[in-house]
């Protein structure tokens, strides 16, 4: 299993019911397909950088999961008919060396 990151823009005319209704589904669709949830980051209403279907605000949602490669695939397809779901990107997060610390790379540049 790998591990994906998910992020989607919902619509900024849905209800706070509405939102946690449409992030429970996006969870369950994840682990009905065997995948685990790692973390869900909501990062609330936020202005959109350019208009889409004419709307300036949307609500950010950020799902970071462990599954196999066939459910980023179903949950884009759920996406796309989905109406409430603006925009949406699937990536495979870096990942980042636990042992190597900010400060480890700062003293790194200045020892010459």
């Amino acid at each position: 299993m790998k591990l994906y990151e998910t992020g989607i823009i919902l619509s900024s005319q849905l209800e706070e019911s509405q939102l946690t209704q449409q992030t429970e589904q996006i969870q369950a669709l994840i682990t009905d397909n065997g995948g685990k949830i790692v973390d869900v980051d909501r990062w609330g209403m936020r202005k959109l950088a350019y208009e889409i279907k004419k709307m300036q605000q949307g609500y950010y949602v950020f799902f970071r999961y462990e599954a196999e490669g066939t459910v980023p695939q179903k949950l884009e397809k759920a996406f796309q008919v989905n109406e409430s779901v603006l925009r949406f990107l699937t990536t495979i997060p870096e990942k980042v060396e636990e042992s190597r610390k900010p400060s480890d790379e700062a003293s790194e540049a200045t020892s010459y």
